[in-house]
């Protein structure tokens, strides 16, 4: 019922632009994974400080499936958590109407499988280029990192392939270069 829902709302929300943006042109990046605690996201921290070093403006959204006590507060990344987030996975009101008022050249999506409420971030965030890994998901980038048969299999990465996974993608977007 919520992937009929999502897809339901897919077909409503038609995306204003797609297109290839070289690294050299980014200006504006969006970051999206699966949050586990403020230790194990150190990785994801470095990736938006590095991002902000090459001169650009970063925001991320993270959603926490578990929110004891490992919620944490950082100025570049909202965290996403259950109570944020309706039965049917759909982050609240406000959240969409933020997420449609958002534009950004880039979106990288760090996830391995479908995380409905950081599919929705991805759905109403106006991204010229969906970055991510080719897995089974709902929403597909629109540049997709081809990954290793079966390792994805509704799993998180862990640092060492977040690490491998954001160099391939700034391989390639430093790489290809386009003329528009």
């Amino acid at each position: 019922m919520r992937k009929w829902n999502f897809k339901r709302r897919a077909k409503q929300h038609e995306r204003q632009r797609k297109e290839f943006v070289s690294y050299a042109k980014i200006k504006q990046v969006m970051v999206l994974f699966e949050s586990v605690g403020e230790k194990e996201d150190q990785v994801y921290h470095d990736i938006i400080r590095q991002l902000k070093e090459d001169g650009m403006q970063v925001k991320a959204f993270a959603y926490m499936e578990k929110s004891k006590n490992t919620m944490y507060h950082h100025d570049d990344i909202t965290i996403l958590e259950k109570k944020q987030i309706g039965c049917m996975h759909v982050p609240e009101e406000q959240i969409i109407q933020q997420l449609k008022n958002t534009v950004c050249d880039v979106l990288f999506d760090f996830t391995m499988h479908t995380v409905l409420p950081l599919q929705y971030v991805m759905l109403y965030v106006d991204a010229k280029c969906r970055v991510g890994v080719k897995c089974d998901k709902l929403l597909k980038p629109d540049f997709m990192i081809e990954w290793e048969e079966n390792s994805h299999k509704e799993r998180s990465l862990n640092n060492d392939e977040v690490k491998f996974l954001f160099n391939q993608m700034l391989f390639y977007l430093k790489t290809i270069r386009t003329t528009l």
